[in-house]
């Protein structure tokens, strides 16, 4: 029978707090972009909205205009550039969205339609021509579009990134979490195991002297390799199953035959476990079912399909054992964590078998 799932609470966990807004400062290169965009509106939108007039290729002021029009894309886009970067500072869509639409309009109609009308009606002076307000309508119309479009595009990658960076913000903070239960579930291995051993081992000191310099042998070798395992999530299968025989050892020290353990593990070099996992489903057994000379209590060790089964037949004592009530519990809750898979128990009226997921190991 499994140890009861609710006994003494888990100590503490310092979790820290879930980020509730975005933590990742998004950062925007924009210069290929700049590079490429601001001379083509420059060059593409007075020759599309007829704003060079009768002025030819062969005359000096078409080349003066060019430049002219590409200072002109360069102001707006760089202009509007820096105001959207501001106003990013201190608004965004999700807690100021009727506010970043009016700080968006403002930025079209007092600064991007403003500017395009002074700068290409400057042009006409500098060329000798007659002012064409139809000329300069229509452009400015283009550039007031185009603004708004690039705007959009702008702040589509940035929600973009901002949605990236809350992802990211939120993965570390569940790892962080993850990492703090780890610990804290880990820290009571030792103590629990130390526990029960130290109760066996208090008997046998009176009982058997010799099997107590035998137990404590043993003993000494399984605390090596959990000080060894200590920081480690998974270890190999062989070196677990290893570590199990010391604890085998301690068990016939105490019950002799009273125990009968198969083992059918295969392969064990092929996948990693959490440390100690297989030891607290044998013990969980002993513990909780009754056992004797004359009725051994029959404990099955097998692998399938990447799962370590521990099987044993159920017969749960009359009276229960004392329990602390972390051995169960534990190993299902790092087990989760560590390996993102429950433990499988099927319990039968006759067999109580439990699985653990084994990670293989990478090449």
């Amino acid at each position: 029978m499994a140890e009861p799932l609710i006994h003494a609470p888990l100590p503490p966990v310092d979790t820290p707090d879930p980020p509730s807004q975005p933590q990742v400062q998004v950062q925007l290169d924009d210069f290929w972009i700049r590079l490429l965009c601001i001379p083509l509106f420059g060059l593409a939108i007075p020759r599309l909205t007829g704003l060079f007039g009768a002025v030819q290729p062969n005359q000096i002021s078409y080349w003066w205009g060019s430049l002219h029009f590409l200072f002109v894309s360069f102001a707006i886009w760089h202009g509007n550039r820096f105001l959207l970067f501001q106003q990013r500072r201190h608004f965004n869509w999700f807690n100021f969205p009727i506010r970043k639409v009016m700080m968006l309009l403002f930025a079209n109609i007092f600064y991007t339609a403003p500017l395009t009308i002074f700068l290409l009606w400057l042009w006409y002076p500098l060329s000798g021509q007659a002012v064409d307000w139809p000329a300069i309508r229509v452009a400015t119309l283009a550039c007031v579009i185009c603004v708004v479009f690039i705007t959009h595009v702008y702040e589509t990658v940035f929600l973009i990134n901002e949605r990236e960076g809350d992802q990211l913000s939120l993965e570390k903070w569940r790892r962080t979490a993850t990492e703090s239960e780890l610990e804290a579930l880990k820290s009571q291995i030792a103590p629990h195991f130390l526990f029960n051993s130290l109760n066996t081992l208090s008997q046998l000191v009176d009982q058997s002297p010799q099997d107590a310099k035998q137990f404590i042998h043993h003993l000494s070798q399984m605390y090596r390799y959990i000080l060894v395992q200590k920081d480690r999530l998974l270890v190999p299968l062989d070196d677990e199953w290893a570590f199990c025989q010391h604890y085998l050892a301690l068990l016939k020290t105490r019950f002799g035959d009273a125990i009968e353990i198969h083992s059918a593990l295969t392969q064990t070099d092929k996948y990693l476990i959490p440390p100690m996992a297989i030891q607290v489903l044998l013990e969980n057994a002993f513990k909780h079912n009754r056992m004797g000379q004359q009725e051994p209590l029959p404990v099955h060790v097998m692998c399938s399909e990447n799962w370590l089964w521990v099987e044993n037949a159920n017969r749960p004592k009359a009276i229960a054992s004392p329990s602390s009530g972390t051995g169960l519990k534990n190993l299902s809750e790092r087990v989760q964590l560590t390996l993102d898979q429950p433990l499988r128990i099927e319990a039968g009226e006759q067999v109580f078998r439990v699985g653990i997921p084994l990670a293989p190991v990478r090449s």
